[in-house]
């Protein structure tokens, strides 16, 4: 396949396909390395004999690194190309997933994470607007079925074959498995995208980056770190706090009153535009979480191995990719506003079937539940993303992509710090409610097929009733958080009733 201009290549059906081959390999890739860290951080823990407290920077530090990384994509792009900007992004993230792989210490393993997370942010900002400029505006719904394929395939497949080459080797291979895998993705971005014009006289804003990068930053350590550090009793999070409300309200002051503001906010007028964010944060909000909260469940309270759990949600993945791409034949033939309403009610449903889940649950109740999550984000996340762009002008789709992206990531993050904290607090609730009940007065303690074992006399019992007592109450908070999400679900529907009709 040669490389073709920008003109050629908007009436060849080959050069669109090669986009869409190119984007979506991008997109697995970039998504497998980005998720691959949370499924062995218990083996880099290990290994580097670091807490549990220096270990989950590798994870909070990066967020915040990719949450700075995006919003510089549209400027970068128009700089220096966004064929140039694929090729370094993915580059990039080929040499510091190496470089993870090879890192002797916390320290090291940090600063690399941090460094491929900023350097690879705009690998989905720049692949939605290459291929959304290659397909057809009929074909938009076709066209964003496979661009979420493809992140949906790497997001599930990255922790899946890192528990896998965890247990054939160690955690390093599961970074170190990016080195050819990246090279292949410079090589494909380097013959498959388009030349493009440079904008040489492009202005940016400095001063604008570096508020909203000091805002973001702080606010994604309060949502990450506060419920770990006890949240305003912690000076490092009332710091974080404080500087991050002053940045970005000196960002938001610059942005409407300096000629070319970093964001112009004013392409949130398309209502579509704004109706669709809203809709994604949303689902960012409750899709995340579940995949976050489930393995440390089923490892804490039913003992499940690794490998165990990442096998166990790979039909999750698989029915989501598969309804994902019955969603191009869908999307073009029935009103978005009735595939995501469908989506929010089956979400609510498999996050009620979840609610019911105890210390027995088998691998049938929690295969039926998960499924039906992820055939319900299959009908959501395509739909919302074609009524985002339903009403958008061409020429603003990467500043689109950027805004989209950047509130993906922060509902994201608040999504998983807000289930831990309803998880935390409610684990703690229940804990005092259920120990308040363990006295030598209860008769319930007196029946003769409990008097043996919960004989509060006996040292052995005491230790067996306090472990007892800790796992139902971690339960409960498990389940306060399915029916929080189910909630959300519910309350989140009559967004899709402002959707302005442009099909």
């Amino acid at each position: 396949m040669s490389t073709l201009t920008e003109e050629s290549r908007s009436g060849s059906a080959t050069a669109m396909w090669g986009v869409v081959m190119v984007c979506v390999y991008c997109n697995a890739t970039y998504g497998a390395a980005v998720t691959v860290a949370g499924a062995v951080l218990p083996q880099i823990q290990g290994d580097l004999s670091a807490s549990l407290d220096q270990v989950s920077w590798i994870v909070t530090a990066s967020i915040v690194a990719g949450a700075i990384g995006t919003p510089p994509t549209p400027w970068l792009a128009s700089r220096f190309s966004r064929k140039t900007m694929m090729v370094a992004c993915i580059g990039l993230l080929t040499v510091f997933s190496t470089l993870i792989g090879t890192a002797g210490t916390l320290g090291e393993m940090v600063l690399w994470r941090v460094l491929q997370a900023f350097a690879s942010a705009p690998i989905i900002v720049l692949t939605q607007s290459l291929m959304l400029d290659a397909f057809p505006d009929k074909r938009r719904g076709l066209c964003l079925s496979i661009w979420t394929m493809g992140i949906t395939s790497g997001w599930m497949l990255g922790p899946t074959f890192g528990t896998l080459l965890v247990e054939w080797g160690n955690w390093r291979i599961a970074f170190l498995a990016f080195g050819p895998l990246g090279t292949l993705g410079v090589l494909l971005c380097w013959v498959g995208l388009a030349k493009q014009k440079r904008a040489q006289s492009l202005e940016f804003d400095w001063l604008g980056f570096f508020l909203l990068s000091f805002g973001l930053g702080a606010l994604q350590l309060v949502l990450n770190r506060g419920q770990r550090l006890d949240w305003f009793d912690s000076p490092e999070i009332m710091l974080a706090t404080g500087v991050g409300i002053a940045a970005l309200y000196f960002f938001t002051v610059r942005s409407f009153s300096v000629k070319n503001p970093f964001i112009d906010w004013s392409i949130l007028r398309d209502r579509n535009l704004m109706v669709g964010m809203m809709l994604l944060m949303a689902y960012a909000f409750i899709s995340l979480a579940p995949l976050i909260l489930i393995p440390t469940m089923l490892q804490d309270l039913r003992g499940f191995g690794l490998v165990t759990i990442g096998l166990l949600l790979i039909p999750r993945g698989i029915a989501q990719v598969a309804t994902i791409a019955f969603m191009s034949f869908l999307i073009d033939r029935i009103d978005p506003r009735v595939l995501i309403g469908t989506g929010l009610v089956g979400f609510a449903v498999g996050s009620w079937m979840m609610a019911s889940f105890n210390l027995d649950i088998g691998v049938g109740n929690l295969m039926i539940p998960t499924v039906v999550q992820g055939i319900s984000m299959g009908f959501i996340s395509v739909p919302i993303m074609s009524i985002a762009y339903a009403t958008i002008a061409p020429a603003l789709r990467t500043h689109a992509a950027t805004l989209t992206g950047l509130s993906y990531t922060i509902a994201s993050s608040m999504g998983v710090a807000v289930s831990v904290v309803v998880l935390t607090r409610s684990s703690q609730t229940s804990r005092e409610e259920l120990a308040a009940h363990v006295v030598p007065t209860n008769e319930l303690l007196r029946y003769p097929e409990y008097s043996k074992a919960w004989n509060l006399d006996v040292l052995e019992n005491l230790v067996s009733i306090q472990g007892e007592i800790g796992q139902q109450a971690a339960m409960i908070g498990y389940v306060n958080v399915y029916w929080m999400l189910a909630v959300l679900c519910l309350c989140v529907l009559p967004l899709i009733f402002l959707v302005r009709k442009s099909w």
